[in-house]
């Protein structure tokens, strides 16, 4: 079990089991204990910013945080983080948001469409500002071969499912998803900025 906490029968519970038995034979001993032995948070400081980098939430790996996760859920891990804002995935949809003044980001995933209906994968680019303890935090959409990748899976076996998402942009199910980003399936999204001050109180504010 992944941890994710999807519901027993669902699409994502069958299609995240049929994952195990291809990577029980493509990863090795030592690259198990490489994986186990991985932190489950970094902490950088970037132009007098520090920020955690996590991969779900602080202190869940696999926890889901969306842009419509309530703000005081963020804000609350950024306090107990003790840091100027935290940057985390596993949710796949990449968005930015400044909560009090601090930021929470998320920056989509390499290995996966945002579900927004074209096969683009999504990565960040943090850029130290002008002044200290500012950033400018880009959200940037990648073109790859698709096509290729999905061949690659099906020659592995792997769930046609993900595989026929990478040519869509589509997951093929949004059993995980709140109820605003489920509606927004299949709309592309737009790569775009946002310039973070951490002096000033900046009321919340989002970009995605």
């Amino acid at each position: 079990d992944c941890g994710c906490g999807y519901a027993p029968g669902t699409a994502c519970d069958r299609l995240s089991q049929a994952w195990y038995p291809f990577a029980l034979r493509a990863l090795d001993a030592e690259a198990r204990d490489w994986m186990g032995a991985l932190p489950r948070r970094i902490d950088l400081r970037i132009n007098g910013l520090d920020l955690a980098f996590v991969h779900g939430a602080l202190n869940a790996i696999s926890r889901f945080v969306f842009a419509s996760t309530p703000a005081r859920v963020k804000a609350r891990d950024i306090e107990a983080a003790r840091v100027d804002g935290i940057v985390g995935g596993h949710c796949g949809l990449p968005f930015t948001q400044i909560i009090d003044g601090k930021l929470w980001h998320n920056a989509g995933v390499i290995g996966m469409p945002a579900n927004d209906g074209t096969p683009r994968a999504w990565c960040s680019v943090l850029t130290p500002g002008p002044r200290t303890r500012s950033l400018s935090v880009e959200h940037v959409a990648l073109d790859y071969d698709f096509a290729a990748a999905a061949r690659s899976m099906r020659a592995g076996g792997l769930p046609e499912e993900y595989a026929a998402a990478l040519e869509t942009g589509l997951w093929p199910s949004c059993d995980v998803l709140p109820a605003d980003e489920a509606k927004r399936a299949g709309q592309p999204l737009v790569p775009g900025r946002i310039d973070w001050k951490r002096w000033s109180n900046a009321a919340a504010d989002s970009a995605s």
